[in-house]
């Protein structure tokens, strides 16, 4: 048995014990917060040496969390506290699509926390133009048409993000992924650079699942810019206790603001594209127009 002498020493090795776990965990979540301020801001800086803000068109099939997605890009954007905020119309994924017209949501970028940070975030104004379109027909019955329809609409779009689902049943799963390529094809014809969002992260089982669905993604979408997430939805209000309040996380604040910053550059690199006369060497000596990329 302990002496009684013991017990006061071993209760303050137990105190300072847990007092350091809790400062390294302290720590440890300003660190991974002042990582997301510090690519918010990133995201701000880059939207603000653009003329226009960027358009970045969000499309996908019903129920695949493609609204979800742009409510989710909101709240991270601009730093939102509380109660979920909702942007682009959800329903429930036994229901019929809730968007019927092409809707574009300004995304507002919030900068620093210092009060001259606020002050010049007020004077110029960091926006991302977020495209809400309707749902693409089921992937049975989808085609190339319906694609090139969803990218010929107001705004031009100047990047796509694709949103796909890693959950739900295996067979409408596995449908969606073999469309990818077709999909794929028809916007980078349209000259267009896009990302590919996988939904519903935590349905994936594995470390070992994720990495093959990532693969097989990048493989038939021919792009590396694959990323998951865990959107935020009208799930996450269902707290009877505390319905106004949703907790925010910062591997989804994260993933959000990196898919921004990468639809960002990619509309950058689009608007460094122009249209430049070039002298046809043929015997007419006639000229052409041609789309030169620099």
């Amino acid at each position: 048995m302990l002496s009684p002498s013991a017990v006061p020493l071993l209760l303050s090795f137990a105190a300072a014990a847990v007092t350091g776990a809790a400062a390294f965990l302290a720590l440890r979540r300003f660190n991974r917060e002042e990582a997301v301020a510090s690519l918010r801001q990133g995201v701000r800086d880059a939207v603000l040496l653009l003329r226009e803000p960027p358009t970045v068109l969000v499309t996908g099939f019903r129920a695949h969390g493609k609204s979800s997605f742009i409510n989710t890009a909101c709240r991270a954007l601009a730093a939102e506290a509380g109660p979920m905020l909702l942007r682009a119309e959800t329903s429930p994924p036994v229901t019929h699509s809730a968007t019927f017209d092409r809707c574009v949501i300004r995304a507002s970028v919030a900068g620093g926390g210092s009060e001259d940070e606020k002050e010049e975030e007020e004077a110029t104004c960091a926006v991302v133009a977020l495209v809400d379109t309707p749902a693409l027909p089921e992937p049975g019955n989808l085609t190339t048409a319906d694609v090139e329809e969803a990218l010929s609409g107001v705004p031009l779009p100047e990047c796509v993000a694709l949103v796909l689902r890693c959950g739900g049943p295996t067979k409408d799963r596995h449908a969606a992924v073999k469309k990818l390529a077709d999909v794929a094809t028809a916007i980078r014809q349209r000259g267009l650079q896009f990302v590919v969002i996988l939904t519903h992260k935590k349905r994936i089982k594995s470390m070992r699942q994720a990495e093959e669905l990532r693969r097989e993604i990048a493989f038939r979408a021919r792009t590396d810019c694959v990323y998951f997430i865990e959107n935020y939805t009208a799930g996450n209000m269902l707290d009877l206790r505390r319905p106004w309040a949703t907790k925010n996380n910062l591997d989804t604040h994260y993933t959000v603001l990196m898919i921004v910053r990468q639809c960002v550059e990619f509309a950058k690199l689009r608007r460094s594209h122009s249209v430049v006369p070039a002298t046809n060497g043929g015997g007419g000596g006639g000229s052409s127009t041609r789309l030169l990329h620099r």
